[in-house]
């Protein structure tokens, strides 16, 4: 076969494979690019594991991308685009029924679905499960059960403050398990389906969205999953029928040997509007109570995203190596967050740069006040959207001392026109950013940079489609042109998810590099 095999999924009798091919292009890297050459789509495809030809059961004109057999194995439900554009895969997402026999689509349903849903069929043939996206404006998405026969759309969750993700069906399809983040803490949860009463399961440290991080024995309700916390790596742990929890594992104990910094939760209003936002921080090593230290204040991407308290293992996470070396960093879950309901998700949306700024400006003050932190030593940072908003932030006050900003969004117009997912702006601007004058180029940085006065060190992937390079180069050439010090780094084939661990590393070593320098901790 050639093209891209994945996404098996057995048949329910296990006669039959079903799997996704992408389509083999059949171009040249080097020969030219054309824009009006569609992208391969994904097709459905089923074998027999007694051998056979292979047989395609979805329409040549459909493009899948994820699926579930119906529990009878006569349907299939599928997540379905009308192209393979990174624009329609985010935004134009389908629930459509398939019948494998004749390999048409038997149903389609109008929900519009999130951009990274489950298609998960009940057990007993009568929902799926899917998230849609919120009807309010925005980038939330809201866990809901589509009736398979006649469309009806429950949503789970309606009005809880919270976000729900690595969702599975109970064997009797009366509960819906999964990871639920509230605020900052993350817990294995199961939701009764009729009445919507949540049951949490385990202690709070399981991973956000680390997919396939439990497992469950229908017969007799035990679960086993991996639970971390910030000073422990994930290990496995058992929910016993008598639902109490105990340690299986003990799987990195070099780790007994290594310090970490105590992790404190926060909660502050913002005064513009009093609402309450919240958020994490992590102490620096031998902290002492009553004194003020360096705080650099670390901003997630997304925007619809969150920071959660647990095992930090990603490259942009850097809470305690900062804690290690004498700061306190700072993990804000300003409004645009997710774990706290659709609405505070959404609360940004049509003012990137502006309320969540002023969360987390206010943040910064309560940490201030309450004692923390120096407020003549403040530092910030963050990745993608973190980046956009800590280059944001440094344009529009002098209170930093050294920022390290990567994956940047810094001219919101040209990076509208070179992102391969333009539909992010439209989705959170509201429009085209071409207009004049355009909200999109009065909240990019580049606008501002003449402003800016914090050494600030710029980075980003050579290879970054989502925020394309360019962005790193304008606003580096114009923070330099303001006569501030400045640098910038870009890694050679990372593309915006940085998976080469030198790479990694050697970000890591430079960030705390710039924030000695410009921001020492002693």
């Amino acid at each position: 076969m050639t093209g891209d095999v994945s996404g098996f999924r057995w048949a329910p009798d296990g006669r039959t494979l079903a799997f996704l091919l992408a389509d083999d292009p059949g171009d040249a890297v080097s020969g030219p690019q054309l824009s009006s050459r569609p992208k391969p789509l994904t097709a459905l495809f089923e074998v027999s594991v007694l051998g056979g030809d292979l047989r395609r059961i979805s329409p040549s004109d459909l493009n899948v991308i994820d699926f579930d057999w119906s529990p009878d194995g006569t349907r299939i439900a599928a997540l379905s685009s009308p192209s393979a554009k990174v624009s329609d895969l985010v935004s134009a997402r389908q629930l459509v029924i398939l019948d494998p026999s004749v390999g048409e689509v038997a149903r389609r349903f109008t929900n519009r679905i999130g951009w990274d849903s489950p298609v998960l069929w009940s057990p007993d043939g009568e929902l799926i499960h899917v998230d849609v996206w919120s009807p309010s404006p925005g980038d939330a998405w809201s866990p809901a059960l589509i009736s398979a026969t006649d469309g009806h759309t429950q949503i789970v969750l309606d009005g809880i403050k919270a976000t729900i993700a690595d969702t599975r069906w109970s064997a009797d399809s009366r509960f819906l398990y999964g990871q639920l983040l509230e605020g900052n803490q993350m817990s294995l949860a199961k939701i009764d389906r009729e009445t919507g009463a949540i049951e949490r399961l385990s202690p709070t440290g399981v991973n956000m969205f680390a997919k396939n991080s439990y497992t469950i024995h229908d017969q007799s309700g035990r679960v086993v999953f991996l639970k971390g916390s910030p000073s422990t790596s994930p290990d496995l742990w058992l929910i016993g029928e008598d639902q109490t929890s105990k340690q299986l594992t003990r799987l990195n104990p070099q780790f007994d040997a290594i310090r970490f910094g105590d992790v404190r939760e926060v909660k502050w209003r913002n005064p513009d509007d009093g609402h309450t936002v919240h958020g994490f921080f992590v102490l620096p090593l031998d902290y002492q109570e009553g004194r003020r230290y360096p705080m650099v204040t670390i901003l997630h991407g997304g925007p619809t995203s969150a920071w959660r308290i647990g095992w930090s293992d990603g490259f942009t996470d850097w809470g305690q190596q900062l804690a290690a070396l004498g700061y306190i960093a700072f993990f804000p879950n300003v409004r645009g967050s997710l774990g706290a309901g659709v609405d505070y998700a959404n609360a940004n949306t049509g003012d990137l740069g502006g309320i969540d700024y002023e969360d987390a400006m206010s943040g910064i003050d309560a940490m201030v006040s309450q004692g923390f932190a120096d407020p003549n030593r403040l530092g910030v940072g963050g990745y993608s959207y973190g980046g956009y908003l800590s280059s944001w932030s440094i344009t529009q006050t002098p209170r930093f001392k050294a920022a390290v900003s990567g994956g940047i969004l810094s001219n919101l117009i040209s990076f509208y026109g070179t992102t391969d997912n333009p539909v992010y702006l439209r989705v959170h601007l509201g429009e085209p950013p071409f207009t004049e004058p355009s909200l999109a180029w009065q909240r990019s940085p580049l606008k501002h940079a003449a402003q800016v006065t914090t050494p600030v060190m710029f980075y980003g992937g050579d290879s970054d489609y989502r925020t394309p390079p360019g962005q790193v180069h304008e606003m580096h050439r114009a923070v330099e042109d303001a006569g501030v010090t400045t640098l910038k780094v870009l890694y050679p084939g990372e593309g915006h998810g940085f998976v080469d661990r030198n790479n990694q590393l050697d970000l890591m070593q430079r960030m705390l590099d710039w924030y000695g320098r410009y921001l020492p901790a002693d």
